[in-house]
């Protein structure tokens, strides 16, 4: 009887041997298994980057736009007694009675030599049943910038009146240009409201 008990025992130890030596091996494939997919997913995030997804460190490492270089621009050489501060670059013409200054397709500034009616503009920007009209994001006494809809995109445009040492003109982004983002008009808006006299 003891030496079944004996066998029963080592019969028992090995088996328990096993068993322990098994739960280890599938310890150690667990710890295996998800070594690999921390590899899978750090070389997808890799990928990700190279492919220009957004890592929380790419964005923090992105670099603003650089602000347009402003530089005076004098309009004495096409009838105005005046300097703008536009683009670098930017040239000035005079087309059909209105000064024109541009710098590239975003940024096609019109100054007419007359104050607007801007109550009689905003009818008239309301009223327009082709480039309709989504909202006003500027009225003011001075300026209307605007937002519409053509063929189902958004343009931005404005109209606004300034003194230049007493004379009175407006400006507006040029008609018949492209359509402009609402920055390219801020842009131009700010150039409309740095018209001086020249000394």
């Amino acid at each position: 009887m003891k030496r079944l008990a004996g066998s029963f025992a080592l019969v028992l130890s090995v088996s328990l041997s096993l068993a322990c030596d098994s739960g280890e091996k599938k310890d150690d494939a667990k710890k295996a298994e998800a070594k690999k997919d921390d590899a899978k997913e750090a070389k997808a995030g890799d990928v990700k980057a190279a492919d220009g997804g957004a890592e929380p460190d790419a964005k923090a490492d992105a670099k603003p736009a650089e602000p347009v270089k402003l530089a005076s621009l004098s309009l004495e050489d096409v009838g105005l007694e005046a300097n703008v501060q536009a683009p670098e670059g930017a040239k000035a013409t005079a087309e059909f009675g209105v000064y024109v200054v541009m710098a590239g397709e975003s940024f096609q500034l019109q100054i007419n030599a007359s104050a607007a009616d801007l109550a009689a503009k905003k009818a008239e920007i309301e009223g327009n049943t082709v480039n309709k009209l989504k909202s006003f994001v500027t009225e003011n006494e001075t300026e209307l910038v605007y937002e519409t809809e053509l063929d189902g995109k958004p343009e931005f445009h404005f109209v606004a009146n300034v003194d230049v040492d007493g004379a009175k003109y407006h400006c507006q982004d040029k008609l018949g240009g492209q359509p402009y983002a609402q920055a390219d008009v801020d842009a131009m808006l700010a150039a409309c409201k740095s018209l001086a006299a020249i000394e």
